[in-house]
């Protein structure tokens, strides 16, 4: 059995995550291995909140996506890559490039969702995206996620959707245009895209790799 990562190691480990010496399906396999969701499960049971000796920068992202169009890292692993340290950003401080803070997470947030054949299957829109998100980082501009989203939702074949409500169960999946199912809905629901489809009594957020589709309001919200 391997030796468990202590503080010290799995810093050092996330460091070479970071700059693509360890594949992050690598580390989260290990991370698996004890008893842990992810890889970033596992960074906030046993790192401190402050994390500012690790550094992410533009040309870190750029490095993983060149792999990727070359050829040598798969768009689950780029994929994956960014999901972990989008999530370890989001529960840790950490150090970017100045001014490249929003521009960074924005960009890992979006290469986390987009490169997910779960929930977008691998095709053009997806490459479209990945080439959005490394232009914006090389000219240093705002990442528009919410017109990625909207470009590669627009005639995606097959969808897996629940509604979350109020209080927060799921209410019913939706595939291919079918039917809503479960009980009156509150005030508003959020609709989540699922990578598979919805089973009853599965936890939405748990159970799934999913985001936030669209939100159904009732007019007087």
């Amino acid at each position: 059995m391997a030796e468990r990562l202590d503080e010290r190691n799995l810093l050092r480990e996330l460091a070479r995550m970071v700059r693509g010496d360890l594949p992050a399906l690598e580390l989260r396999q290990m991370a698996e291995g004890e008893g842990y969701g992810c890889v970033a499960e596992m960074c906030e049971a046993r790192l401190p909140e402050d994390l500012r000796r690790l550094r992410i920068g533009a040309a870190d992202l750029l490095a993983r996506i060149d792999a990727w169009r070359r050829g040598r890292v798969e768009l689950r692993e780029l994929c994956a890559w960014a999901d972990e340290l989008y999530n370890v950003s989001f529960n840790h401080r950490i150090t970017y490039e100045r001014h490249g803070e929003d521009r960074i997470t924005s960009a890992l947030s979006a290469l986390s969702l987009i490169g997910n054949e779960g929930l977008f299957p691998a095709g053009p829109k997806t490459a479209r995206g990945v080439e959005y998100v490394r232009s914006c980082l090389q000219r240093r501009r705002e990442i528009e996620v919410s017109t990625i989203f909207a470009r590669i939702f627009l005639d995606l074949e097959r969808a897996h959707l629940a509604c979350k409500g109020e209080p927060g169960e799921a209410l019913g999946e939706r595939a291919g245009g079918g039917g809503a199912g479960g009980r009156e809905l509150d005030r508003w629901a959020d609709v989540v895209l699922l990578d598979a489809p919805y089973e009853a009594g599965r936890d939405v957020y748990a159970d799934y790799d999913w985001m936030v589709a669209f939100t159904v309001t009732t007019a007087s919200l």
